[in-house]
C-alpha cells in the first residue's frame, strides 16, 4: 500500500512499522470484505429464528437483534477480531508518531505562523464527553497533552485516519496514493461544499467556522472552494489544533485555528456565513448538541446556513442495519453514537431556533462518476442536514 501524502508533519514509518501498519490494514480490509457479510447469513439462518423461538415474536429492534446475535459465535469471532484490529490500527500508527515526534515538534515550530492563526487556552476544560472515554479507541483520545507543544494526537489521527479508511476500498486500496488537492479524509468538506452549492447556491460566504475541526483535514477545502473567505476551526484539543495549524502552514492555507467549546465560542453573533461540521455532533452528548446548535444559531448571520455531515440516522434503517451500525456505540467508544443516530436531526435545528421551513435534510452518496448525489433521508450511506437563518 501506499503511504499517506509525504509532509512536514506526516510521520513517515520505518520498514518495521510500515509492515505492520500495511499488515493491519490488509487485515481490516479482509475482515471487512470477506468475514462481515456473513453476519447477515448468521442473522437470517440462525439468529433470527433462535430469538423468535425463545420470545414468540421477530426481532423488532436494534437491541433484539443484538440480543440474538451477542450468542451466535460468528459474530462474537468478528466482533473479538475487528475490536482487537482497531487496537492495532492505532499501536501501530503510534510507534511511527512516538519515534518521531520531537522532530514533529520541531517542523511544527520551525513552519512558523504567517498563515492563519493559533489561539490555544492553558487553562481549558475539557467536557467529560470528551475527557471520560477514548473515542475511537485511540489511546489518550483526541486531547491528551504529553509534552510541551504536543501534536502527537494530531499525527496519530492524521496517519491513522488514512489507514482506517482504506478499510472501506477493498482492493482498490492498495491502488490508493494521496496528492495535493485530493487528500483522503476530506470527503466531509467537500460533500458540505457541494451540498451548499446545490441548495443554497446564492449563498455569499465571507467567513466559514467549522466546529470540531480536530486536526484540520477538513478545514482546508473551505480556503479553495470560497477564495478569499476567512476560514475558523474550533476544536477541543490543543495537540490536534497545533498539528492542524503547522500542517496548514505547509499547505499554505490561512486557517485560524482556536481551542474552544462549540457549545460556548467567542465570536460575535452573526458573524459567520456559514457554520459547518464533519462527523461531530456523535461525539458530544445531547446536551452538547443542543447548546452546539444554539450556538450555531447565534454565530449566524441573517441568511446564512448551517450545514452538517454525519453517518446515516437509524430511523430509515432496518432492525439488522441498525445492529450493525451500533456496533461501534458498544465496542468502538462511542457511546453516545447510538443516542445521536436516533434523534431527529430537523427537531434538533429547530430547538436551536430554526424556523422549521429552512430546515432541509438528505442522504448523501456518490455517483459512479463521482458527483455527489442527494438523496431522501436513508436512501444513502451518510446524512447530511443544515438550515438558513
Amino acid at each position: 500500500m501506499k503511504e499517506p501524502y509525504a509532509h512536514p508533519m506526516m510521520p513517515r514509518a520505518n520498514h518495521d512499522e510500515l509492515a505492520r501498519q500495511n499488515f493491519v490494514a490488509s487485515a481490516r480490509i479482509h475482515s471487512w470484505d470477506n468475514i462481515h457479510p456473513g453476519l447477515k447469513t448468521v442473522y437470517e439462518t440462525r439468529a433470527k429464528g433462535a430469538f423468535a423461538r425463545r420470545h414468540n415474536r421477530d426481532p423488532q429492534n436494534r437491541h433484539d437483534v443484538h440480543r440474538a446475535m451477542d450468542a451466535e459465535p460468528y459474530y462474537l469471532m468478528w466482533s473479538s477480531l475487528a475490536r482487537s484490529l482497531r487496537e492495532m490500527h492505532w499501536d501501530s500508527v503510534a510507534e511511527s508518531v512516538e519515534r518521531q515526534l520531537p522532530q514533529l515538534i520541531d517542523s511544527a515550530r520551525k513552519l512558523g505562523h504567517d498563515k492563519g492563526s493559533l489561539r490555544l487556552n492553558p487553562n481549558f476544560q475539557q467536557p467529560r464527553y470528551m475527557s471520560a472515554v477514548d473515542i475511537h479507541v485511540m489511546p489518550g483520545g483526541y486531547h491528551v497533552d504529553q509534552v510541551e507543544d504536543d501534536v502527537s494526537s494530531g499525527a496519530v489521527s492524521d496517519r491513522g485516519g488514512y489507514y482506517h479508511i482504506l478499510m472501506f476500498m477493498g482492493a482498490r486500496a492498495h491502488q490508493m496514493e494521496e496528492k495535493p488537492g485530493r487528500l483522503v479524509g476530506e470527503a466531509f468538506a467537500n460533500n458540505i461544499i457541494n451540498y451548499q452549492r446545490t441548495m443554497f447556491p446564492d449563498l455569499q460566504v465571507r467567513r466559514i467556522l467549522d466546529i470540531g475541526c480536530c486536526n484540520g483535514r477538513n478545514s482546508l477545502p473551505y480556503i479553495d472552494a470560497y477564495p478569499g473567505a476567512e476560514v475558523h476551526g474550533v476544536d477541543l484539543s490543543a495537540p490536534q489544533l497545533r498539528y492542524g495549524h503547522a500542517r496548514a502552514q505547509f499547505f499554505g492555507k490561512p486557517v485560524h485555528f482556536s481551542q474552544q467549546n462549540a457549545e460556548h465560542t467567542d465570536f460575535p453573533d452573526g458573524h459567520f456565513d456559514m457554520v459547518v461540521s464533519s462527523a461531530v455532533m456523535h461525539e458530544t452528548s445531547r446536551t452538547a448538541v443542543a447548546n452546539i446548535m444554539k450556538e450555531a444559531h447565534r454565530l449566524l448571520r441573517p441568511g446564512g446556513v448551517t450545514i452538517h455531515s454525519e453517518r446515516a440516522f437509524y430511523k430509515t434503517m432496518s432492525p439488522f442495519n441498525a445492529f450493525l451500525e451500533d456496533w461501534e456505540c458498544y465496542y468502538d467508544n462511542e457511546p453516545f453514537k447510538a443516542t445521536w443516530r436516533e434523534m431527529d436531526p430537523k427537531k434538533v435545528l429547530a430547538d436551536a431556533g430554526f424556523d422549521p421551513a429552512r430546515i432541509i435534510e438528505h442522504s448523501s452518496t456518490r455517483a459512479v462518476a463521482g458527483q455527489t448525489q442527494y438523496l431522501e433521508p436513508g436512501k444513502g450511506p451518510s446524512a447530511i442536514f443544515g438550515a438558513r437563518k
